[in-house]
C-alpha cells in the first residue's frame, strides 16, 4: 500500500509559508511597531484556498432489515472567500463560504441498430441520466487572541465555529434499468480552529488555520423510485450524531484590512 503523501506535503507547504511570511513581514510590516498599538481597521476581506478531507462510514439498512456499511473517503481543493469583523479586544467574528457546488449533468449514450428491412438506423438509449446537484456550506466563527499583548508580525488565535451545510441531488435516468433518485441532506458541524494571522504590510495579511470537527449532526433523506417496491419502502431517512468525525482541512487565506 502506497503511503499518503498529501498531509506531509501540505504540512511542509504550511511551514514554508509561515517562514517566508515572517521574513517578509520583518521588512515590510510598519503597523505601530514601536508602540504595539492595535490597528484601527474594522473589517477584513479574505480569499481562501482550502484542502478538505473527509472519511465516512455509512450504515444502510435494507427493507429486509439487513445492515450494510459503506466507507466513503473524499478530498477536495476549494477556492472560497470570507468576511471578518474586528473587535476592540483583539477578537474577531468571521463568516465564510466552505462549499459551493451547483452542477447540472446530462449524460446520454445511444446505441444504433440497423434495420434489416429498410436499412434505417434505429437509436435506442443504452444508459445515461440527467442530474442536478446543489451543495452549499458556510462557517460562522468566533476567534480570540492567545496573547493579550498585540503582536505586529504573527498573531496566534484559537476559535470555534458552527458549520451548517445543505446538499440536494436529483437523478433522472434515461433507461428503465435505473430508477429516479433524490438525496437531501442537512448537516451541522462544530469545529475548533487554531490559526495564525501574519501581517505582510499595513493592509495585507496571511491567514493560516486548521479547522477540525469535534461534533457533527446530520439528517439525510433518500428516495428511490422503484415501482416494484411499495410506496412506504421507496424512501429512507436517517438522523445521525457523531463525536470526533474524521473531518479536517487546511485553509490558506490572503486578507485585506479596510
Amino acid at each position: 500500500m502506497k503511503p499518503n503523501l498529501k498531509p506531509p506535503l501540505l504540512l511542509f507547504t504550511l511551514l514554508l509559508s509561515l517562514f517566508a511570511a515572517q521574513l517578509f513581514g520583518q521588512n515590510t510590516n510598519k503597523i505601530n511597531k514601536n508602540t504595539k498599538e492595535k490597528p484601527t481597521y474594522r473589517y477584513v476581506l479574505k480569499g481562501y484556498l482550502s484542502y478538505f478531507q473527509e472519511q465516512k462510514q455509512i450504515l444502510t439498512i435494507d427493507h429486509f432489515g439487513r445492515q450494510y456499511y459503506d466507507f466513503e473517503k473524499s478530498a477536495h481543493v476549494l477556492p472560497m472567500f470570507g468576511f471578518s469583523k474586528l473587535r476592540a479586544n483583539g477578537s474577531f467574528y468571521e463568516m465564510s463560504l466552505t462549499q459551493l457546488n451547483l452542477a447540472k449533468q446530462d449524460v446520454f449514450i445511444l446505441r444504433g441498430i440497423r434495420d434489416t428491412f429498410n436499412g434505417s438506423l434505429i437509436s435506442t438509449p443504452l444508459q445515461g441520466a440527467k442530474s442536478h446537484l446543489a451543495h452549499i456550506g458556510t462557517r460562522f466563527e468566533w476567534n480570540f487572541p492567545i496573547f493579550k499583548e498585540y503582536m505586529d508580525n504573527i498573531q496566534p488565535f484559537i476559535g470555534g465555529s458552527i458549520d451548517p451545510s445543505v446538499l440536494f441531488k436529483d437523478i433522472t435516468p434515461y433507461t428503465i434499468a435505473a430508477f429516479p433518485t433524490r438525496i437531501f441532506e442537512v448537516c451541522n458541524s462544530f469545529s475548533i480552529i487554531p490559526r495564525a494571522v501574519i501581517s505582510l504590510s499595513e493592509h495585507w495579511l496571511l491567514d493560516i488555520h486548521l479547522p477540525f470537527s469535534v461534533f457533527t449532526t446530520a439528517y439525510s433523506y433518500n428516495y428511490e423510485g422503484n415501482p416494484i417496491l411499495p410506496t412506504y419502502a421507496r424512501s429512507t431517512s436517517r438522523f445521525e450524531n457523531k463525536f470526533s468525525p474524521n473531518i479536517w482541512s487546511i485553509r490558506l487565506g490572503v486578507g485585506y484590512r479596510i
